[in-house]
């Protein structure tokens, strides 16, 4: 049996759902490990109720993501419940974020990523970029390398655009940009922003933003205080990501920091070029010119050129789009990323016996 933690929205736990629904799912037995509220978790009573929980599932495996407070008290209670397998994740970092409130919280959050490392069996990152880590390569007992994010699997036998785009008010002559994720600064929203506002009223381009998050509200405003609601087209959370791509030209990410997106391969899978922001692994995705266009990290100025390159040449965004397609067929299949996975379960039940 193996525990994965679920529950919340976010790419880590979207991607647990996704496994538990893939092929593996008729090898192995797949249980939802569901995470309590921190503040819960964090007194003695709930972590108590926590690690009854565990042990009453009796996993053979619990798979953890992340290396922030939250990953640190699964794994931490999954060692008191006497779980021997534990396997992490890691999609990201506390010690990543750009805005840290106080000095000494990455002091803090260095710990616990060191002891979070320490107490799992086997750990793998979602990008070369993770798998480099200082910490990782210093404290992980077990490395096993690269598992790319999950992405959805794509629905290519139908051409959903043109119904996506009549229910969104859209023509076929539009050019439509979208960008999908939680909208918060950290993500770039306020980057991307700034550049729909530089754009202005461009004729023929339509932006649609999909997600909720701390700024979506703000964003709205200023994008109301400019005149530009009939350009804009916030749709809040969907679960039709893929319909959506489906009926777009341009994908956009301007994330501040990022280890590995899936949003850009989903992207890539519906034949999308991407403009995103070069940091951390989106390199490993985007060869810049090939299957999008790189530009510097809060840059909305360059956000707006190579937006305004690919609006411009529609033979060019074609050419990109097909790259991109190819691209993630070649070295981000989900079948080879689940091979990857079943790999590490079995030689990690295989050394329990």
């Amino acid at each position: 049996m193996i525990a994965l933690e679920a529950s919340r929205r976010g790419g880590p736990y979207v991607n647990h759902q996704r496994i538990m629904d893939s092929r593996l799912g008729e090898k192995y037995d797949f249980v939802p490990l569901y995470i309590p509220r921190m503040r819960r978790l964090l007194s003695p009573v709930g972590m108590y109720r926590f690690v009854r929980y565990i042990r009453l599932n009796k996993p053979d495996i619990v798979h953890c993501p992340g290396l922030e407070m939250g990953g640190f008290v699964s794994v931490l209670a999954s060692r008191l419940a006497g779980v021997k397998n534990i396997l992490l994740g890691v999609y990201g970092s506390g010690n990543e974020a750009i805005r840290v409130p106080k000095w000494w919280s990455k002091r803090v959050g260095n710990l616990l990523e060191i002891l979070t490392l320490r107490m799992v069996t086997i750990c793998y990152g979602v990008s070369s970029y993770v798998v480099n880590w200082p910490n990782i390569r210093r404290y992980a007992p077990k490395c096993y390398g690269i598992i790319y994010g999950m992405p959805a699997p794509p629905d290519l036998s139908c051409d959903c655009s043109a119904s996506i785009r009549s229910e969104l008010g859209l023509s076929e002559s539009d050019t439509v940009v979208v960008s999908t994720g939680r909208i918060t600064r950290e993500k770039g929203y306020e980057v991307l922003c700034n550049a729909m506002i530089e754009m202005d009223r461009r004729e023929g381009v339509r932006f649609v933003i999909v997600g909720d998050g701390e700024y979506l509200e703000t964003m709205k405003q200023k994008i109301k205080q400019h005149h530009l609601e009939e350009c804009v087209l916030f749709l809040g959370y969907r679960s039709d990501i893929g319909r959506i791509l489906s009926g777009s030209d341009i994908f956009v990410l301007c994330t501040l920091h990022d280890t590995l997106p899936t949003s850009i391969i989903e992207a890539g899978q519906h034949g999308l070029p991407s403009v995103a922001s070069d940091v951390g692994g989106i390199p490993e995705i985007i060869t810049d010119g090939r299957n999008g266009i790189l530009v510097p990290v809060g840059n909305s100025d360059a956000v707006v050129n190579a937006l305004d390159e690919l609006i411009d040449h529609k033979c060019l965004r074609k050419e990109m789009g097909g790259n991109a397609r190819k691209v993630v067929e070649e070295r981000f299949s989900i079948d080879n990323m689940l091979s990857r996975l079943d790999d590490i379960y079995s030689s990690m039940l295989t050394n329990d016996q």
